[in-house]
């Protein structure tokens, strides 16, 4: 007896199954919408930790804007603009002394 193996027969009886037919229906629908598709699952498990990142970005940047904005509000007097001066860029008057002390 010949065994060898012949392709088209094994399909045949693979898909006479009716069982067959519907787990070869669900395997194909699965590359597709995994593998092939323009939104497949991975890329869209992607973007959705992508949006994520970047809203809490935007929370993070809103936040700075308003203390930003606080700031800027404090500087509209000559006292605070003075203050400023001194205590980001140590400036000073021509007859002071600035000492700095790091904790």
């Amino acid at each position: 007896m010949n065994q060898k193996f012949n392709l088209k027969i094994w399909a045949n009886t693979i898909l006479k199954s009716s069982k067959t037919k519907y787990i070869v229906a669900f395997v194909l629908f699965f590359l597709i919408m995994f593998v092939f598709d323009s939104n497949n699952i991975p890329s869209r498990i992607y973007n959705k930790f992508k949006i994520e990142k970047l809203k809490r970005e935007i929370a993070y940047f809103e936040e700075k804007i308003e203390l930003d904005k606080q700031k800027m509000e404090e500087l509209n007097s000559e006292e605070n603009i003075e203050k400023f001066a001194r205590e980001e860029f140590l400036m000073k008057k021509q007859n002071e002394e600035i000492f700095i002390i790091k904790e």
